[in-house]
Parts: structure tokens; C-alpha cells; sequence
């Protein structure tokens, strides 16, 4: 369970700097980019070097695919994992206080026979 819930951070942190990701990679290989992304290679007069795909890359909104896949991970796995909490009784455990006794063996008055005060004159 500790491994998926890494995971899930891992995954929500790259889809949350895909942008930055994708624009630090326009910005240092931008012969590149065009190479591998630009859709109007043939047309050199429209001098769109890639920003038109970089554009639609930034601006996409996260569509149903998106959230349908997450609604089948959410459905496939959280309630599997409910499922079988149910199926077997497992419960959260907590520690029962009862068990563990706390003894108190301070005693302040320890000292004052020890040590006098001073006399006020």
C-alpha cells in the first residue's frame, strides 16, 4: 500500500510539471522540437516553429480520458482494497491504553528536608 501511495505522488508530481517539463524542452532544443512535434514542416513560410503544437500541448484541459482512466483506477483499485478490508474483518489498529500503566514516582517534597531556607533577619 506504501509502494501505490509513492507511486500516486510520484505520478500526480509529473503530470503537474509536464507543462514546465515541455516548455523547458522548446526552450533548450528548439531545432529538436520542431524536428519531432512541428505539423506544418511543410509550410516554412508560416514560421510557427513548433509553438502552434507547444500551444495545444499547454492549453489541453484534462479531458474524459483523463478522468475516465482515474475513475477505473479509483474502481479497480480502492474498492478491491475496501473490499477485501470487509471481506476479512481487517480493521485499523489502535493502541489500547488500558495495557500500559503510567507510575507517577516523582515527589517534589523530596527536598525540603534536605535543605532549610534561609532565615529572613
Amino acid at each position: 500500500m506504501k509502494n501505490k501511495a509513492i507511486l500516486l505522488v510520484i505520478l500526480i508530481s509529473l503530470f503537474t510539471l509536464k507543462s514546465g517539463f515541455l516548455m523547458s524542452y522548446y526552450l533548450a532544443f528548439t531545432n529538436n522540437f520542431i524536428e519531432n512535434f512541428c505539423a506544418n514542416k511543410d509550410q516554412p513560410e508560416l514560421e510557427c516553429d513548433g509553438k502552434c503544437f507547444l500551444s495545444k500541448m499547454l492549453d489541453k484541459s484534462p479531458t474524459d480520458d483523463h478522468t475516465s482512466s482515474f475513475k477505473l483506477f479509483v474502481e479497480n483499485e480502492l474498492i478491491y482494497v475496501l473490499s477485501l478490508n470487509s471481506l476479512f474483518g481487517f480493521a485499523p489498529v489502535e493502541p489500547n491504553s488500558s495495557k500500559f500503566a503510567y507510575i507517577n514516582f516523582y515527589n517534589g517534597r523530596s527536598l525540603d528536608s534536605l535543605i532549610k531556607p534561609p532565615e529572613l533577619l
